[in-house]
Order: C-alpha cells, then sequence, then structure tokens
C-alpha cells in the first residue's frame, strides 16, 4: 500500500512545485513591472485554466473535510467512494491506491463497518484479486447478513469461477431482501451461465418493458448482460444496439463500451474502434483492443498502442504487479501473433475465471497452438455446466488447422 499512497502524494507534490515556480515567476514579473496590475485587453485572453471535473471537486472537498473533522464512518465512507468512481472513470491506479489507503487503518479493527469492507472488497474485485476480496465480503456478511450489495459482489465472483449454483444462492439472497430489480438482474446473469437462456433474455426484457426508465446504477449493467446473452444466441444487430444504448445513456460506462469494440472486432469492423474508444481513458483494456484493430487491418508493423502495451506489461512485470492473463493470451494470439504465449496465459487465465469471453479466448488460442487437450477440456465444461454460446459452439467444432 506504500507504492500507491507515495503515487499520489507524488502527483500532488509535482502539482505544488510547478504552481510554486508559476507563482515565483509572477512575482518577479509583477516587481519588474513596479506592482502594477496585469489587466487584459482582450476579453478572450485565456488567463489561467483551472480544472472543472465535479467529481474531483467533490473529492478534494470531502478530502478537506476529513483532515480537518476525522475520519467518521460516513465522511469516510463518500470520501472513498469518490476516489473508486474516479478510478473507473479515468482508469488512473492512483485513485484506487488513495481509496485503499484510507481504508487501512479502519478496517484493522474487527468491528469495522460492513460497508467500508465491500468498499475494500469493490478496488479487489477491479484488479481481479478476487480470494482477497471475498475474505472481505465474507466478514462483511458476518455483520449484516442480509447486506445486498455483498451478496450481489459474491454472486459476481462466483459466477467469475464458474460456481453458479454458489451464485445463485446469493442472488435469491438479494430478491429476498427486497431488491427485485438487483436480484432478477442477477439471476438472470446465473440462469444464462446454465442452460436457460432464453428464460434469461426472457427475464431482462420483460424487466425493460416494465420499466422504461432504469435507474441509472442498474441500467448499465442490464443492458450488457441482455447484449452478453444476445450475442451468446447469434442475435448481434440486437446485441450491438443494447451496448449502444448502455454507451449512450452513459458515456463513463467503459464496461459497454469495450464491450461494444469487442462485438465490432469480432464482426470485423476494426476501423470503427479507434473512433468508439478515442475518448476513453487510455487504459491497457482499450489499448489492447486499438492494438487489436490496428492489427486486424492487416498492418503488422506495430503502432504507438503496441509500443504503450510492451512497457505497461514490463512495468507491471517489475513491480511484482499482477498482469490480467486474459489481456495478456489477447495481447500475444491476436497482436504478437505468440500462439505459445497466448495459449499460456489463456490457460492461466482459465484456473481463475470463467467468464464466456475467456471460454472463447481459450478455445481460440487452443487452436492456434495445436492444443486439442485444452479444446476438450472446454468441451467438457460446456457439457457440463449446459453454458450456450453459438460462437464458442462454432469454434470447439473447427479443427485445429482451419485457425
Amino acid at each position: 500500500m506504500t507504492g500507491p499512497l507515495l503515487f499520489f502524494h507524488g502527483d500532488f507534490m509535482r502539482r505544488i512545485r510547478a504552481t510554486s515556480l508559476a507563482l515565483i515567476a509572477f512575482a518577479a514579473l509583477q516587481g519588474a513591472a513596479h506592482a502594477q496590475p496585469f489587466v487584459p485587453t482582450d476579453a478572450s485572453l485565456v488567463v489561467l485554466h483551472v480544472p472543472s471535473d465535479p467529481l474531483l471537486k467533490r473529492a478534494s472537498q470531502l478530502e478537506a473535510a476529513v483532515q480537518s473533522q476525522g475520519e467518521e464512518p460516513s465522511r469516510l465512507y463518500d470520501l472513498v467512494e469518490s476516489y473508486i468512481e474516479l478510478g473507473r472513470r479515468t482508469a488512473e491506479p492512483r485513485y484506487f491506491g488513495r481509496a485503499e489507503t484510507l481504508l487501512a487503518q479502519p478496517l484493522k479493527a474487527s468491528t469495522a463497518p460492513a460497508e467500508l469492507r465491500l468498499q475494500l472488497a469493490d478496488i479487489l474485485q477491479y484488479r481481479h484479486e478476487y480470494t482477497p476480496a471475498l475474505a472481505q465480503i465474507e466478514q462483511a456478511l458476518l455483520f449484516e447478513p442480509r447486506n445486498a450489495r455483498a451478496h450481489l459482489m459474491r454472486a459476481a465472483i462466483r459466477q467469475a469461477a464458474g460456481d453458479f449454483t454458489a451464485a445463485r444462492r446469493d442472488c435469491v439472497e438479494v430478491l429476498s431482501g427486497g431488491d427485485s430489480l438487483a436480484g432478477s438482474v442477477c439471476v438472470a446473469q446465473v440462469l444464462g451461465m446454465t442452460g436457460q437462456i432464453e428464460r434469461a433474455r426472457t427475464l431482462l426484457t420483460g424487466l425493460m418493458a416494465r420499466l422504461p426508465s432504469l435507474p441509472p446504477r442498474y441500467s448499465g449493467w442490464l443492458l450488457t448482460t441482455l447484449a452478453d446473452l444476445e450475442e451468446r444466441t447469434g442475435d448481434m444487430t440486437a446485441a450491438e444496439g443494447s451496448l449502444r444504448r448502455a454507451v449512450s445513456e452513459n458515456p463513463y460506462d467503459h464496461f459497454a463500451r469495450l464491450a461494444l469494440a469487442d462485438l465490432l472486432l469480432a464482426q470485423r469492423r476494426a476501423t470503427e474502434v479507434p473512433a468508439l474508444l478515442g475518448g476513453m481513458p487510455q487504459s491497457e483494456s482499450a489499448l489492447l483492443r486499438l492494438a487489436e484493430a490496428h492489427a486486424a487491418t492487416g498492418n503488422r508493423v506495430p503502432n504507438a498502442d503496441v509500443a504503450v502495451l510492451i512497457e505497461r506489461f514490463a512495468g507491471a512485470r517489475a513491480r511484482g504487479e499482477r498482469i490480467h492473463a486474459r489481456d495478456l493470451a489477447r495481447f500475444n494470439l491476436r497482436v504478437r501473433a505468440n500462439p505459445a504465449a497466448a495459449l499460456q496465459a489463456a490457460r492461466e487465465n482459465w484456473t481463475q475465471q470463467r467468464e464466456p469471453a475467456d471460454a472463447r479466448l481459450l478455445v481460440e488460442c487452443a487452436i492456434a497452438a495445436g492444443d486439442t487437450a485444452s479444446i476438450g477440456e472446454v468441451a467438457d465444461w460446456q457439457q457440463r455446466t449446459r453454458y450456450q454460446d453459438v460462437k464458442l459452439t462454432a469454434l470447439l467444432a473447427r479443427p485445429s488447422s482451419a485457425f
């Protein structure tokens, strides 16, 4: 936790030093002009740019309140939540680092509020550190067994790991607690992964019909879940429509935007990807898709996105940080054309999470590397779970030499 904290303060120190130099220079100019004030004669002249992001401004205000009035739980919760939201919106690790640092001391107490533990679990889940995230969720549930947020988070992690029976139990807990919308979307996700995809799709479209104006906190989740079901049944037009609606309703829904980029890449519409991702923070996930789009056009000359990705992957290894194995597998397969390295990363990823994209990716890598054992493993998993996906089924039917 020292690293993120130092990185956060380092950024502020750079700004402070820059501001100090500017003030010194300004004072010198004022002295040279015999303290005469500067009066612009051009109304369009920009004297100073002031950051206006309301979320960053709110975080700054909350930070000041915590520093002056103490870390009262509700005040601390609001501050941490603002940094988590900033981290998601900007893909800047330092905001997550600052949030984690703020939680460190309060969470040493065994009686720490459940919501603070769930905030740390949220940060860990975002980094794909599922085991420690689950540990925080379990502790939160000891104090608040009916906490809907805790059950939803645990359901998501259990689904990612392929434990659908346990995930369904968490969804039912949310439903029985009175949150019918969240509980229904959660159940639909489990149904969609266990051989009842049409039932899941009907459940979600029914929810949308009854609730034409979806609550903002659920809208993107419902629409991206529906798009996944639509894509897996082969209805690509409907899937694209759901994802575009999600992006339109929330421009900061980076998950929906990346999912739409994946759909475009799968449809060989790589030329549309740069415009779609142009306004996003240049996270590894965004850079990966831009690099894939570049490679998909037939241009094998590495571009700037590839160079930045290589540098970031190398930097993460040097710092001992975990690289998301799914991204690494995609990078090695579709950008670097290295099937052996791609298969190794895809297999590592498969041991940790088994979402639709993970199953397809492992089969793609296995086909490219000629690994029939991995192909058979996914085929067995599909049969055992009754998982439905027309794209995966088509992949499994292809011989190794066809890829």
